[in-house]
This record gives C-alpha cells, structure tokens and sequence, in this order.
C-alpha cells in the first residue's frame, strides 16, 4: 500500500493523504484504517486517531485491531473508561496476545471494573488459566475479598508451574504471607 510506504520513509503528509484516500476508496481496508491512525497517535494527534478509528468502527464492526487501538489511544488520553468499553464487546481475541490481556487487565483493574475482571479471570476462556497476569489478578481479586488463603494458594501454584521472570510474584507471594502471618498473630 502506497500510504504505508511513505509513512515508513517519513513522508507522514503524503501517507496521511493516500491512506485517507485508500479509506474513501475501500472503506473495508481495515489495513489502510490501522496505518492512518497509528500516523495520527504517532504524531501526537490523538483526537484525529480517535475519529479515525470510531469512522473505521462505524464501517467494520468490532474489528479486533480497531477496537484495540482505539481503546489504548483512549487510554493515553486519560479516558479509561472511554478505553474500556471501546474494547469490552470484543475480548475473544485477547488470549492470542499476552501483552494485550495484561493491557486490559491492568485497565479493568484501573477504573475499578472487579466483576469483569474477575468473570474474565475465573471464567471466561480455560486457555488463559497458565498465563502470568490471569494468576496474578486471580491472587489480588482473592486479595481484595479477603481470602488469603486462596490467595496464597493461586500465587504458590503459579510459582512452581513457570519460569517466567517471577520476581514480582515472589515480592507478592511474600507480602501475602507476610500479611497472612500479621492476621494471624493478630487473632492469637
């Protein structure tokens, strides 16, 4: 595509112009959608990304990568809860990409949206059981409810089944412990 072209040599004028008329011209090319927008967020122009990705919407319905996109750039905008329902419908593809699933995690956790995260975490899709950040918000919604038991639990099985880097886990496993110990002692 000629506007994507340009826009890898620099030339962000001429591509904005082609993709725009690639959009008029074929207003399925979720492509030529994608690479006008990612031109606009990239320069900063982050109302014009925004509009660009809603009129991609309004063509192609719950397109992954458009709801994707329009959700982080929102996001970056401040308007979390904005970012959050521009994604919410259409979650199905999130476990093909870890790095997407703990946006959204991270982002329901954010505004606060616990009854998602926590149907998205327990319930929602068995192949997303093994990843990092689904046993992590498993062990803080357990957190948050006050079962620290089930906490511990959650954290101390991800810890033997993975080798990712887990220091972080370890530093939450250990604080969860060390609150644990502290209730403990409290009630003896």
């Amino acid at each position: 595509m000629i506007g994507i072209g340009y826009a890898t040599n620099g030339n962000t004028d001429l591509a904005v112009d082609h993709l725009g008329r690639a959009v008029e011209y074929d207003s399925d090319n979720s492509e030529a959608w994608v690479a006008l927008a990612n031109i606009h967020k990239e320069l900063g122009r982050h109302d014009l990304a925004i509009t660009t990705l809603k009129s991609g919407l309004e063509v192609i319905p719950d397109h992954p990568e458009l709801s994707f996109l329009l959700s982080e750039t929102l996001s970056m905008t401040g308007q979390r809860y904005n970012a959050h329902l521009a994604i919410s419908g259409n979650t199905s593809y999130l476990h093909e990409n870890p790095n997407r699933l703990q946006y959204y995690l991270d982002l329901l956790w954010e505004i606060q949206e616990f009854s998602e995260l926590q149907e998205l975490v327990f319930y929602d899709n068995p192949s997303l059981n093994g990843q990092e950040s689904v046993v992590y918000y498993r062990a803080k919604i357990f957190e948050m409810q006050d079962q620290l038991g089930s906490a511990l639990v959650e954290m101390e099985r991800f810890l033997k089944n993975n080798t990712a880097d887990k220091n972080v886990y370890e530093l939450y496993f250990f604080l969860l412990t060390e609150k644990t110990s502290a209730i403990s002692i409290a009630v003896a």
